[in-house]
């Protein structure tokens, strides 16, 4: 396919540290009523519920360099098509990446990344991975106490 293509012309750009941001937009079509697959979106630049169509975006970006190296773009509609949950759009992308460059970079997933049902199978596949959490989110440290995850933040040293 297309998108596998573009997975492979970008693979030889791919290092242990490249960072692979993995990106939810949308396209909104307010003024559109019979476009096929219409479906409400939040539209980014407003914050409002507008009729249009998630995208779903990875690049590869080198975290020493200027290199941008685009890797997965998916439109797609969240009425019918085959459609089951944004949640397995997300791991489908990751895991058609993962197929072709194997478990290299550092996924780096904005908020709604969070999610337990992300979460949960990105640590399953033994991926590196940053989140940016929400700073009212708990989580359980490394001594098993729940913990708010901006104290955790607080206190752990970045190198």
């Amino acid at each position: 396919t297309i998108g596998n293509r573009l997975i492979e012309e970008g693979k030889p750009f791919i290092g242990k540290d490249t960072v692979l941001a993995l990106d939810l937009s949308d396209i909104s079509k307010e003024y559109s009523e019979k476009q096929e697959g219409l479906a409400p979106v939040r539209d980014g630049s407003t914050g409002k519920i507008k009729d249009g169509w998630p995208i779903l975006a990875v690049v590869g970006a080198d975290v020493r360099g200027d290199k941008v190296i685009p890797l997965y773009r998916k439109l797609y509609t969240k009425r019918g098509f085959g459609f089951k949950s944004e949640n397995l759009e997300i791991l489908g992308a990751i895991d058609d990446i993962i197929k072709v460059i194997g478990k290299k970079g550092v996924w780096a997933l904005d908020r709604g990344g969070d999610r337990w049902k992300l979460f949960v199978p990105i640590l399953e596949r033994k991926l590196k991975f940053v989140v940016r959490m929400m700073s009212l989110r708990d989580m359980i440290d490394a001594e098993k106490r729940v913990r708010n995850i901006a104290a955790i933040a607080r206190g752990t040293r970045c190198s």
